[in-house]
């Protein structure tokens, strides 16, 4: 593996956890079978050699920093611009040598297996951009991928302005990337505001293909491999999938 940081996001306000209003935690620090959802992945991430991790706190961001301590460093993000704002904040962080960076949601539990054969896919065959898939049956609220053909992935569409076509697709992203350090201090400022005033970092994906750049695919096949949590249903839900593999 490349020498390779992390950018965690974990500035969301957690609205889904209280009624529509910012949660009274971050949503991160919310637990699951009594482990802050966020040290899944962190603990997944030292495992496998992932030594910088850069962690993008907004929302009660020192909440964050006084549970998870100094061994982290932190990026601010004070107004929520969406990803690929946060991702520009937290890339700001990363040092020099470092030549891939994964980008992950602090709210989501990833089975050890997935990340490491995704960086391993990405360090074998070098694209700039490598990110996770998964198949859905009830795909609403995901970024949907946009394939041609022989299934070159041509796009990925976020929800909020997916076409009605679009949103019939199965194929979602699951927020997950790895990408090419340099590429991506090249490109991040490239990024230009949607129609709902965000910045989306699966807008990249989008640059890559159309610099003829080579972008990976990892599809998950075992849905427990990846959990993401949005709500407290979901965090119910998490336990049970964690409880059941132990």
């Amino acid at each position: 593996m490349k020498k390779t940081a992390a950018i965690i996001l974990a500035g969301g306000k957690g609205t889904r956890f209280n009624e529509g209003k910012p949660s009274l935690k971050p949503k991160v620090l919310y637990e699951v079978n009594g482990v802050p959802i966020i040290k899944y992945s962190l603990e997944i991430l030292e495992k496998i050699g992932v030594g910088e991790i850069v962690i993008v706190v907004g929302h009660k961001g020192d909440d964050i920093k006084n549970v998870l301590g100094p061994k982290y460093i932190y990026a601010i993000q004070e107004e929520a611009l969406g990803t690929g704002d946060a991702a520009s904040k937290g890339l700001k962080k990363i040092s020099d040598s470092i030549e891939d960076v994964i980008v992950l949601y602090g709210a989501d539990i990833y089975a050890e297996t997935v990340l490491r054969e995704v960086l391993d896919i990405h360090s074998k065959k070098n694209p700039k951009i490598t990110f996770i898939t998964m198949l859905l049956e009830n795909p609403s609220g995901f970024g949907r991928i946009v394939r041609g053909e022989e299934g070159r992935v041509q796009a990925i569409v976020e929800d909020k302005v997916a076409t009605e076509e679009q949103k019939i697709i199965k194929e979602v992203n699951d927020g997950c990337y790895i990408l090419n350090k340099d590429w991506l201090v090249k490109n991040i400022n490239s990024l230009s505001m949607s129609k709902v005033r965000e910045y989306f970092l699966t807008d990249l994906v989008e640059l890559a293909i159309k610099e003829v750049s080579e972008v990976e695919t990892y599809t998950i096949k075992n849905p427990t491999d990846w959990i993401g949590i949005d709500s407290l249903e979901d965090i119910k839900n998490a336990e049970e999938i964690i409880r059941g593999k132990k």
